[in-house]
């Protein structure tokens, strides 16, 4: 009971800003900016759990839990829990970029070309490292391990740049 566990924290940011020129009465330019953080992490452990020779040689269950024995009476126990740890690590970072907008008014009718760009940045990267098999019990940390460590590495990228001439008439 209480032998697994996982803890995990998620923290974001983001933010973003609009700045305009009136160059003149018929044009403005425009650039909008937004951008977000988010970091994750998470650590997962099982504690480590050695059956003595008894529970592995010679125990008993009686009627009527016997039938889950082994033979004859006898319910040995299952394989030692080695313990574990796993610590994983995620960044993502987004970048969203809109330049460009023109606008002339002709009577009645207002004209506006978006003339510019949409520039979209997307990282992420994740990492994880881990150890099957714990040396001291209740020592969650990846050093304190027999054997090799586990793990791996991600990322993923997308990018985009998009030339926008769009025309509006309202």
């Amino acid at each position: 009971m209480d032998n697994n566990r996982t803890k995990y924290k998620d923290a974001n940011i983001q933010g973003n800003v609009e700045l305009g020129y009136k160059v003149a009465d018929w044009l403005t330019l425009s650039n909008r900016i937004g951008v977000m953080n988010n970091s994750r992490t998470q650590k997962s452990w099982t504690g480590k759990f050695i059956h003595s020779d008894w529970a592995k040689n010679s125990a008993y269950v009686p009627a009527p839990w016997d039938y889950a024995n082994d033979y004859d009476g006898i319910d040995r126990a299952g394989t030692d829990i080695l313990g574990a740890v796993t610590d994983r690590s995620t960044t993502e970072n987004v970048i969203n970029d809109d330049l460009g907008t023109i606008k002339k008014s002709v009577g009645k009718f207002d004209n506006r070309l978006v003339l510019g760009y949409n520039l979209y940045m997307r990282n992420v990267k994740f990492l994880q490292v881990g150890s099957n098999s714990v040396v001291v019990p209740d020592v969650y940390n990846v050093s304190n391990r027999q054997g090799e460590l586990t793990g791996f590495e991600e990322i993923h990228k997308r990018e985009s740049l998009d030339i926008m001439p769009t025309f509006y008439e309202f």
